[in-house]
């Protein structure tokens, strides 16, 4: 266990969640050393979908500022392939027997969002933070090699009257802070609907799976949407209301997030993005806001060595407000 435990300490420092009461490590090491112990499953390569390429650029668009960094883990193994480490899952706290399904408790949160006094202001901010997983899988030579990239950004948008800029943080530890004009296309200007019929419509125009029902066109579309807006009131409303149309969405219970924040989690479902995977979305049932989203595989990582379940990303959504400066 030598090279789990490295890894674990190598990239402790990149993980916001690293202040959190983690499950047993006896545990976790059993876990591990069973899954290792098993041949990987075949599977295609994992490609990232176009949106998740997007939001990719729009974290690193410091490209204009001062040039791209990306803060990469590569562990090869005897196998050929390399390992990235992963955060452990969420805890859920189960809900009572009796509880409102995902649908009517999403909708009762949505009423809680719209009755919110709607921000004003002539700067727009959003800060969040994201970490992913980046895997690629090279076939040269007959022997697939899979890499995957670690990225852990924090990120804080600002958009005034006299343009958009950007502050990104890489959470490793060794990096600092760089700034500057954003060419990229965050704060979006295109006016986002606030009815749940419309948004949806909106949503599925870069999104098709939206259209169909996929909960991975949903999750992509939903942080496409939270990086590149500010929504009033009624646009977080209908936010909700869409989520809540997402077929297999389930209701968790309550769980205490990436930034220490307590919400409320709802998770649906789907293999589209090439394994099967469980996305989550986390509500504050105080104010019907969005806090995060999570992505994690559940069945199998397919050619890649990381153990079930496994957190392939996450967004941890810390400011999106309006204010006069």
């Amino acid at each position: 266990m030598n090279l789990a435990s490295s890894t674990r300490k190598t990239m402790r420092p990149a993980d916001p969640a690293a202040h959190l009461d983690l499950p047993d490590r006896a545990v976790i090491d059993a876990a591990y050393r069973r899954i290792v112990a098993t041949a990987p499953e075949p599977a295609p390569a994992i490609a990232l979908p176009r949106t998740y390429r997007r939001r990719l650029a729009l974290g690193l668009a410091a490209a204009g500022v001062a040039g791209v960094v990306t803060a990469v883990v590569v562990i090869p193994s005897s196998g050929g392939t390399a390992y990235a480490a992963t955060p452990p899952p969420l805890r859920y706290q189960l809900p009572s027997p009796g509880t409102a399904d995902a649908a009517a408790e999403l909708n009762r949160l949505a009423r809680i969002a719209a009755a919110r006094p709607a921000p004003r202001g002539d700067v727009a901010h959003i800060h969040l933070r994201q970490w992913a997983l980046s895997t690629s899988v090279d076939g040269a030579g007959g022997t697939d090699t899979v890499t995957s990239k670690v990225i852990t950004e924090d990120i804080d948008w600002f958009k005034r009257p006299s343009g958009v800029t950007v502050t990104r943080r890489l959470l490793d530890g060794k990096s600092r802070p760089e700034s500057g004009s954003d060419p990229a296309t965050a704060f979006e200007d295109r006016q986002v609907p606030s009815t749940p019929e419309a948004l949806r419509t909106w949503l599925g125009a870069d999104q098709p799976g939206v259209g169909i029902g996929d909960a991975a066109g949903m999750n992509d579309a939903v942080v496409d949407l939270m990086i590149s807006h500010v929504l009033t009131p009624r646009q977080q409303s209908a936010l909700l209301r869409t989520i809540a149309t997402t077929p297999g969405l389930r209701y968790r219970g309550t769980v205490r997030d990436r930034a220490g924040r307590d919400g409320e989690a709802f998770t649906a479902e789907s293999a589209a993005n090439g394994l099967p995977t469980r996305f989550t979305f986390i509500v504050d049932p105080a104010t019907g806001s969005l806090l995060g989203q999570e992505s994690m595989l559940t069945k199998t990582a397919g050619s890649l060595n990381v153990r079930i379940p496994s957190v392939i990303a996450y967004q941890v959504y810390l400011t999106s407000e309006r204010r006069s400066e």
